[in-house]
């Protein structure tokens, strides 16, 4: 068996943990390692190396460079080959690219590359991922979570055209349960099935009864989600105000301003753990935000903004990256005598300037809530939920609440009675009527797709311990060794 495992920093370490247990059930001929995080390099070797495997890396850091120029020749016939139809999506997902450096911490649309300089990156991309695949010869292709470097699309669309199995790990925030697909797109066949299956049978199995217990339960936090507190961080904020300078220094000294993948880092520094909160702190003191208590008095839709750029939008709703211009078109096609509520997404605090809120508040009927209000409060008392493609529709319908999408969702599949998915604006009026009129809550549709996702997936902390992202919640009280050696089983399985 021949994998190649497309990564993104502390992921690519999971996966070389996790081959010593593959290696015991499956005769490893050849491995494959798409990594980016080149601080991560020298851990990659080492931990490859106790390994008694023949592993190759390709380095994403070496790929978003521009100096050798395009082809256009040779571009347009990569994009005839393996587009959909064209190759803008190998651009837009990677916000390296597409955006500006500080994309990550602020919104900053400036393309860090020309047009043509991006082009060059993609040339040099594909030509180095389709030789790694050729030098490799994969069995299969496992991408995840989600591809967010052109690289790791163009593995899918590899895959895709050249006929080699392709898995994407996706989380399903349900619990800390992760699970496989078979695109980037978060379509999931396999869900669909066993949804169909036990609609037919709702007794005599134990995902159906875990189900139900989950959709009991009063907490259903799920793996991933970020803590966050109103109360200003005045002493973190202080240290690492006091730790600038030794960043920017280390920065030079390290010769990091040099590496093309690192550059402008000790900027993220600096936004994130400096200016990011003050703004946030001003932000909350001048905006007019509305209570509970008087959205209590109000009928009202809900729409939660998604954090931009995000793949929620790049890639599962390209339609919709100008969400202020959805909002209005939201706005305008809910009854005249409601309010459209919006929340900000808790990685996006501090990263919009205060312009952005003043605009969404020119819409008549829009109102704005802290975005360190429990979402689920919102919710409640909510008499419609609008997302792209976000889980908060999912915890609308767990609260029994119409909901409509704009983009690509697991939960699609529910009746059309609970949730509808609208591909064109001009039809959005129509819809939300004849939702909110025909609107039908199905215990035993909800059950069955808990069931079929359950039956599904296997328990990883994938936030916390394997992407080692700090402030986030965690579901699971099993050791990490122990979801190592049930995630292997799964992938087993789930390679057939």
């Amino acid at each position: 068996m021949k994998i190649i495992f497309v990564t993104q920093g502390e992921y690519a370490l999971f996966y070389l943990d996790v081959l010593p247990l593959l290696a015991q059930k499956l005769t490893l001929d050849r491995v494959g390692f798409y990594v980016t995080g080149r601080s991560n390099h020298a851990r990659y070797l080492k931990r490859a190396a106790r390994l008694n495997l023949n592993v190759d890396f390709l380095n994403g850091w070496d790929l978003t460079s521009a100096e050798d120029g395009a082809d256009d020749d040779f571009v347009k016939t990569l994009e005839d080959e393996f587009g959909e139809p064209f190759l803008w999506n190998a651009l837009v997902i990677d916000r390296r690219i597409y955006n500006g450096i500080l994309t990550k911490y602020k919104q900053d649309y400036r393309p860090r590359f020309t047009h043509d300089e991006m082009l060059a990156v993609l040339q040099k991309s594909f030509k180095a991922v389709l030789q790694f695949v050729e030098e490799i010869e994969p069995d299969i292709i496992i991408g995840g979570f989600t591809p967010v470097t052109s690289a790791e699309y163009i593995f899918y669309r590899c895959a895709k055209v050249k006929g080699i199995k392709y898995m994407n790990l996706n989380p399903t925030k349900i619990l800390n349960r992760v699970t496989f697909s078979q695109d980037i797109y978060r379509e999931f066949p396999h869900f669909h099935k066993d949804y169909a299956a036990y609609l037919q049978q709702q007794d005599g199995d134990v995902f159906l009864e875990q189900a139900r217990q989950y959709l009991q339960a009063k907490d259903k936090k799920y793996e991933g989600v970020i803590t966050s507190s109103a109360h200003f961080p005045c002493g973190q904020w202080l240290g690492n105000t006091f730790k600038y300078p030794f960043v920017v220094a280390r920065y030079y000294l390290r010769k990091t301003h040099l590496d093309n993948e690192e550059r402008g880092c000790q900027w993220g520094y600096f936004y994130r753990n400096i200016r990011n909160p003050i703004r946030d702190k001003i932000v909350r003191v001048i905006l007019p935000y509305c209570s509970l208590e008087m959205l209590s008095q109000w009928s009202y839709a809900y729409y939660p903004l998604h954090v931009e750029p995000e793949i929620a939008l790049s890639l599962f709703g390209r339609e919709y990256l100008n969400q202020i211009e959805l909002i209005r078109n939201i706005a305008k096609s809910v009854p005249v005598t409601w309010k459209l509520v919006v929340k900000d997404h808790p990685a996006g605090v501090g990263r919009r300037n205060i312009g952005y809120y003043r605009r969404l508040l020119e819409i008549p009927n829009v109102v704005l809530v802290d975005h360190y209000v429990d979402s689920e409060r919102i919710v409640e008392n909510a008499r419609m939920v609008f997302t792209v493609s976000g889980f908060s529709g999912f915890e609308a319908i767990l609260k029994r609440k119409p909901v409509i999408t704009f983009g690509t969702t697991f939960y699609d599949v529910l009746p059309d009675e609970m949730v509808r998915c609208v591909r064109s604006l001009r039809e959005l009026p129509g819809v939300v009527k004849d939702l909110l009129n025909g609107y039908r809550y199905s215990e035993r549709d909800v059950v069955s797709l808990i069931a079929a996702a359950l039956k599904n997936s296997t328990p990883l902390n994938l936030y916390e311990d394997v992407l080692n992202k700090k402030g986030r919640t965690t579901v699971d009280s099993t050791t990490f060794d122990e979801q190592k050696r049930e995630f292997a089983d799964f992938l087993l399985r789930s390679m057939g």
